[in-house]
């Protein structure tokens, strides 16, 4: 039988590809944006003033639709502690939009966007440290000519039997590209390694089992991350814990433990940030109180620990941690609060600007294993805005769906095929101008390569016949390339595109 290949190729113009993402505009700190979804970054103004929890979203087009942060200052000051604040896209507090559950640490509330209705969307939100109770809002888009109002507010959904959410609430995309994991751990008197797992879909908030996996811990200061591509999920806390486990974005489970570093209460080892390198491979990990670190690790090392690498080491005046958060233009930025002197240092005096806390630092090249990460403390300007400890706790709304999964069930169009252990490789990775890719003698059958940007979306695809593609016009970012021989899917691997 002779099989015929459809060949298509996308030709990109002179101006690189891009596709706005939904989580790529920061709104954290003192009246601190980012835009990224701009090249180069866009800062401007806006109205949060947060050491801590803060969030995010814009439509499919970049565009700003609210944000959110605890400690809202009127509201502190007048003696309330519902201290969380959502603000419209007109830096103002949106109607109904005060008096959200919340205290004002970190990670305490997280955006999720309404399966059914898109003009609503679901905030999920605690108190971290002062109650045990996860809460739901719901904000609609379609009142007030688009600026929103807080429809629902408050919404009790678990007491959790009084036990406290340790470190904040995270979110992940399903498997199926549509529904959302929301995982958190809970402390209490006694140690404890409880996560628990609800799954957010049309049918309505789920409670799924609670799992109880990896190291018991007493701490009320614990965090996670997921990697880029969703399979594997770190905690860390603030008494030297750091766990990596294999994350099923079908069922939610945690599997295959791997302890980085046991709980030893260490000064050293107080890890408050982390963040994975856009292509999985290297870790960087902050650390907080007295003297702050930033840590590389290698994840492909067979003992992670003795991989350490310090990139930074400062003491005063900096203090009690800092946060790390990968952008879309490929960077990990470090956010590190300036301590003046008061409790916590919130909020700065208005006399308190400087170096410190009027700029982020950045890692330019996290891809690269050693000092050619290119960290450069900071050297990202704020234009005269300030930041504390915390980043956006914005999830990667416009993640892929897991395409041959178990729960690959909706046929979205933006499933990426992914095998654990791809049969080709692509170097050099990073790229600049071209990337070359071993593919075993497959060569011969004349495969179709397709390339998805971060989104899913096909941005490249051709039959070929030799080892080469041009990326020299691709925007810098995290890309995967799949190969299909014979018309069936064959593997799949990631690279990251740097200019």
């Amino acid at each position: 039988m002779k099989i015929i290949f459809v060949v298509i190729l996308f030709v990109l113009s002179d101006n690189c590809y891009s596709q706005a993402r939904r989580d790529a505009v920061w709104c954290f700190g003192d009246s601190a944006q980012i835009d990224f979804n701009q090249q180069p970054p866009q800062v401007s103004w806006c109205a949060t003033r947060s050491r801590g929890t803060a969030c995010s979203i814009a439509d499919s087009t970049g565009n700003l639709l609210f944000y959110c942060n605890t400690f809202y200052l009127p509201a502190f000051y007048s003696g309330y502690d519902k201290l969380g604040v959502v603000y419209n896209k007109n830096n103002e507090v949106m109607e109904n939009g005060d008096s959200i559950v919340g205290r004002g640490w970190y990670r305490e509330i997280v955006i999720m966007p309404n399966f059914i209705n898109t003009n609503q969307f679901y905030l999920f939100h605690t108190g971290v440290t002062t109650n045990g109770e996860l809460y739901y809002s719901v904000i609609d888009l379609s009142y007030n000519n688009g600026f929103g109002k807080v429809i629902s507010k408050n919404v009790l959904i678990d007491s959790l039997n009084g036990e406290k959410i340790s470190g904040g609430l995270t979110e992940i995309k399903s498997g199926n590209g549509r529904d959302w994991w929301l995982i958190f751990r809970t402390s209490g008197n006694n140690p404890q390694n409880t996560f628990h797992k609800y799954l957010i879909s049309p049918i309505g908030i789920q409670h799924y089992p609670d799992q109880n996996i990896g190291s018991l811990s007493i701490s009320n200061g614990i965090g996670f991350k997921y990697n880029n591509k969703g399979d594997k999920l770190l905690i860390w806390n603030h008494w030297g814990l750091m766990e990596i486990y294999d994350f099923d974005r079908c069922s939610g489970n945690l599997s295959n433990l791997k302890v980085i570093h046991p709980e030893i209460n260490s000064t050293q080892d107080f890890f408050w940030g982390a963040e994975f390198s856009p292509n999985d491979s290297l870790l960087y990990v902050s650390t907080g109180d007295t003297h702050t670190y930033l840590f590389q690790f290698n994840l492909t090392s067979s003992n992670i620990y003795n991989s350490k690498i310090i990139l930074d080491s400062i003491n005063y005046p900096l203090y009690s941690g800092s946060d790390l958060k990968l952008a879309i233009d490929g960077k990990i930025y470090r956010s590190t609060l300036y301590y003046d002197g008061t409790i916590n240092s919130f909020p700065y005096a208005d006399s308190v600007y400087n170096s410190y806390n009027m700029n982020l630092s950045a890692i330019n090249d996290p891809n690269i294993l050693g000092l050619g990460c290119n960290y450069q403390p900071y050297s990202f300007y704020l234009g005269g805005k300030r930041t504390y400890v915390g980043l956006p706790n914005n999830p990667y709304y416009d993640m892929p769906a897991l395409g041959g999964s178990i729960c690959d069930t909706l046929g979205l169009p933006n499933g990426i095929r992914i095998h654990e252990k791809s049969a080709f490789t692509v170097f050099p990775n990073p790229a600049r101008d071209k990337i070359y890719f071993s593919t075993s003698n497959y060569l011969e059958e004349k495969p179709v390569v397709k390339i998805f940007d971060f989104t899913g979306k096909i941005v490249f695809e051709k039959q070929v016949t030799d080892n080469t593609i041009e990326v020299s016009k691709f925007c810098q970012g995290l890309y995967t390339v799949s190969f299909f021989v014979k018309g069936v899917y064959y593997s799949s691997v990631k690279f990251t595109v740097l200019k």
